[in-house]
């Protein structure tokens, strides 16, 4: 028997540093296919306190919040009831001002509210950075599942994600761009979420392929980098990338519409009992191949 006689601790006696890390130690397997329950240790180290802050001192960053919706701010005021209401999430930044990172719309509704209090209560960072703000707002407002695409990928490329940011880069490489405050205006993509799913699965030759194809075949329109349009392209290309002449591509997409593209693709979904983003593939053929007698896509 060794001399060391190893001790374990009890949970309820373990210190503030013994819970720095999240550890989860699997325990074996019990007799009769019977688990035990995982022993876990979790982080309970805060970054925040709570304390009641001047309303009058409370700022806003527009430059990763979402879009302020004035219509829900006014119902919050009209109906308020602070019982339903969470505490604001500020962080003090390094120069002693106080940002709301999350409660942009609470904070709008009190503001319409003539005797709204002097103070209000907050759950306070000291020190975040801008990065690490618009970070914390993506994480939160994200788990809620609160975040549209667009507000979520404007929120990751304040926060300098890396994947947000070089598919930002891709897009102006070819001439676009990604700005959820544009709106839907001739060079700028809005399809926030099918950007992200082909720049995965394809990386950023992949997604700049796609993008420069569209931009090219309909350099003015709003719908060229729509989400039907990119991924029908990206499924065409994973097929006949290899085997096709993309000049030829761009100059016969640019002889149809956008839209008449996806309608011609749901005349083949609706014929083939097909989804939308196949048949916009072989749309995409179809027109490729037109008049073309030699070298023809099978």
């Amino acid at each position: 028997m060794s001399s060391e006689t190893k001790t374990t601790t009890p949970v309820e006696n373990l210190s503030e540093e013994d819970f720095k890390e999240v550890k989860v130690v699997k325990q074996p397997r019990a007799a009769a296919g019977r688990f035990s329950k995982d022993r876990i240790i979790a982080n309970f180290k805060r970054r925040y306190t709570y304390r009641w802050l001047p309303f009058d001192q409370l700022k806003i960053d527009r430059s990763y919040q979402r879009r302020l919706q004035p219509r829900r701010s006014s119902s919050m005021a009209h109906n308020w009831n602070t019982d339903k209401e969470n505490a604001l999430v500020v962080n003090r930044r390094v120069n002693g001002t106080y940002f709301i990172v999350d409660g942009q719309h609470t904070y709008e509704a009190l503001s319409a509210i003539e005797n709204h209090p002097p103070r209000v209560y907050c759950k306070v960072f000291t020190g975040l950075t801008l990065e690490e703000e618009a970070q914390l707002f993506h994480d939160l407002d994200n788990e809620r599942e609160n975040l549209t695409p667009g507000a979520s990928f404007k929120a990751l490329v304040v926060a300098k994600d890396p994947a947000a940011l070089e598919i930002t880069r891709v897009a102006e490489s070819v001439g676009l761009t990604v700005n959820y405050d544009r709106g839907p205006v001739p060079g700028n993509v809005r399809a926030f979420k099918s950007l992200q799913d082909i720049y995965r699965r394809g990386g950023s030759k992949g997604l700049e392929r796609i993008l420069r194809i569209c931009h090219s075949a309909w350099p003015n329109n709003n719908d060229s980098t729509s989400s039907t349009l990119m991924r029908g392209l990206e499924i065409f290309l994973n097929q006949y990338g290899n085997k096709m002449d993309e000049h030829r591509l761009i100059e016969t997409l640019s002889k149809h519409q956008p839209g008449a593209v996806v309608n011609m693709a749901r005349n083949i979904d609706a014929t083939l009992s097909s989804t939308i983003y196949p048949a916009t593939a072989m749309a995409i053929k179809v027109i490729y191949n037109k008049k073309l007698t030699r070298n023809r896509l099978d």
